[in-house]
């Protein structure tokens, strides 16, 4: 098993990707229902059911704040919006926004690793750069991540990131 394979859980049908594999024997699961569990790893079997993440077409779909329910994507294309005025419609304290943010692109990324998604742009706005500051931060720690770029200005404009998995 390495970070990245695709999972199925033992005792069901739940299906994931491997995000961490950590020294004790654990395993971290980014699972299809958006949430990830941390398991032991004699509780997971690679799933030859899918082909390999390597092998998917990339999925063009986009995910974005569902104004209508706190936290959760809807999908419409390969970019998730984790601009201010996005998240200013939760009706967060202004402290807990930075981290709800942070908390959508995780699930987001969880999401892509599932589906097989290959690359999203990460749309933080520009402002005073602490929200695509904190992203850069959170993608260089994620293990799956292979490029973190500037997105295509003419498109997306000066405040979004390429994430390639």
């Amino acid at each position: 098993m390495k970070i990245g394979d695709k999972i199925i859980f033992s005792l069901g049908r739940e299906k994931g990707v491997i995000i961490d594999i950590r020294k004790s024997g654990m395993v971290e699961v980014a699972m299809e229902i958006g949430m990830n569990v941390v398991v032991n790893s004699n509780e997971i079997a690679i799933d030859y059911s899918t082909p390999d993440l390597h092998q998917k077409p990339i999925n063009t779909n986009r995910f974005y704040l569902d104004k209508t329910k706190p936290k959760t994507l809807k999908k419409t294309s390969n970019a998730i919006d984790l601009h201010i005025s996005a998240s200013k419609k939760l009706n967060l304290e202004e402290g807990k926004i930075l981290s709800s943010q942070l908390e959508m692109l995780s699930k987001a990324i969880n999401q892509a690793l599932v589906e097989g998604t290959k690359e999203l742009i990460i749309i933080h706005g520009v402002g005073e750069g602490i929200l695509k500051k904190a992203v850069h931060e959170w993608l260089k720690k994620h293990k799956l991540v292979k490029v973190i770029a500037e997105a295509d200005n003419a498109k997306y404009g000066k405040g979004a990131t390429k994430v390639v998995l």
